[in-house]
């Protein structure tokens, strides 16, 4: 009898189980065919026609549209998803040294905005130039062309050897005093330029702008004063330097911007 009843018993759980998997089984597919349905007769660009073929080209269209996006979703999330997200840190007052770290970490991205925009070059550009050590030296003083005119000579040669000493002299005065208005001019015109920079450059990249800055003012302070050598050497040589004493004062300029003065009897 008490078997009976657990066979009974297993038999019932038995029936009761498969009932319930078939129940789950047909809700699911009733689930989905009620999904499939909806997406069967979904018409998004709906209108009051009821041909069949219309209704149809609609449905098609929705379709269409739906996968276009759907695509377009899941592109836009692997872009998101692979892309670089920017996040703006601001610092107020940041040292030099800190800009400097900055700009290393962060070359591409790093913005620090000028107080001013325009700078002249003086404020921060300060040229000394050197001369020649002739150019103050007493050999092209007063004083030193006074010398050759108080001197008195009792042969002919020297006192030729004297006239001469005193305009060979005076023509390096001359050289002396073109170098230096030549560099004069030239400061004055480079220093009135504005150096435009709309952020704060890195000392590095600065260095090297005032270093190309420089160098231009180089080149044209040696272009100016080559036009002014050259317009000294036309007039020499055409006779007008020194006419009174009938000597031409041959000079040259080599690479170096150095003049190379040969006197010379005509």
């Amino acid at each position: 009898m008490e078997l009976f009843v657990h066979i009974v018993y297993d038999i019932v759980r038995w029936g009761s189980g498969a009932g319930r998997v078939r129940f789950i089984a047909t809700k699911r597919f009733n689930l989905l065919l009620t999904i499939k349905n909806f997406f069967q007769n979904l018409n998004l660009f709906k209108t009051s026609s009821q041909d069949p073929s219309i209704i149809q080209r609609q449905r098609l269209t929705t379709r269409l549209f739906l996968v276009l996006i759907i695509i377009s979703i899941i592109i836009y999330s692997f872009y998101i998803s692979i892309s670089t997200q920017t996040k703006t840190i601001i610092i107020t007052n940041p040292s030099r040294d800190e800009y400097e770290q900055l700009w290393k970490m962060h070359s591409d991205t790093v913005y620090c905005p000028c107080s001013q925009i325009v700078i002249p070059y003086s404020n921060f550009i300060e040229i000394i130039p050197k001369f020649h050590q002739l150019c103050s030296s007493m050999f092209i003083s007063p004083e030193w062309f006074n010398m050759y005119g108080a001197v008195e000579f009792t042969l002919d040669s020297l006192q030729f050897a004297g006239t001469l000493g005193a305009h060979f002299f005076k023509g390096l005065a001359a050289f002396c005093s073109i170098a230096e208005q030549t560099v004069i001019n030239s400061y004055r015109v480079f220093s009135a330029k504005t150096f435009i920079t709309n952020r704060v450059l890195p000392q590095t990249i600065f260095y090297n702008e005032v270093s190309i800055l420089v160098d231009k003012f180089n080149k044209s302070t040696f272009s100016e004063f080559y036009r002014a050598i050259l317009l000294a050497r036309v007039t020499s040589q055409s006779n007008a330097f020194a006419s009174r004493i009938a000597v031409d004062d041959m000079f040259s300029i080599d690479n170096n911007y150095r003049i190379l003065l040969t006197p010379g009897i005509i």
